[in-house]
């Protein structure tokens, strides 16, 4: 029984005969693909290239990058102020109509007493600040 070939046998040789007989890939079945030559020269001439404004390099225009919000003048920020301090006045109010007033005195006049020492400050330095922006404006490059 020794010329009887195994199963082993017997499959390497069905996939070796597959590889060696089987039909090349397509890419679709029944049809070879076909590679076709372009019906025209896809090429410019180099007349063509020149006459463009391919090699004409375009200008630098630098444009704002971005915007600053105004700072209000001193009047507005005097109303702005005097608004905050009477909205948080006014919460004050209530609590105390609640019987809540304790909890939040010392909150709402340490707020008052930061903004109005925020506005002086700004009211100090806004002289300076505005002779520095009006500096970094006008040191911009120009055509």
């Amino acid at each position: 029984m020794e010329n009887v070939p195994s199963v082993f046998d017997l499959t390497l040789m069905f996939l070796l005969l597959m590889i060696v007989y089987a039909p090349p890939l397509s890419s679709s079945p029944g049809r070879p693909a076909r590679i076709h030559p372009p019906a025209s020269t896809q090429r410019r001439s180099a007349e063509s290239c020149r006459s463009g404004s391919s090699y004409e390099r375009e200008r630098f225009c630098p444009g704002p990058t971005r915007t600053f919000p105004r700072r209000p003048d001193a009047a507005h920020r005097g109303y702005l102020l005097l608004n905050e301090i009477e909205e948080r006045r006014q919460f004050l109010a209530e609590m105390a109509a609640l019987g809540q007033e304790k909890q939040y005195v010392d909150i709402i006049n340490t707020e008052i007493s930061q903004r109005t020492w925020r506005t002086e400050l700004d009211a100090v330095e806004t002289p300076e600040k505005g002779a520095a922006e009006r500096k970094r404006r006008t040191s911009c490059c120009s055509i």
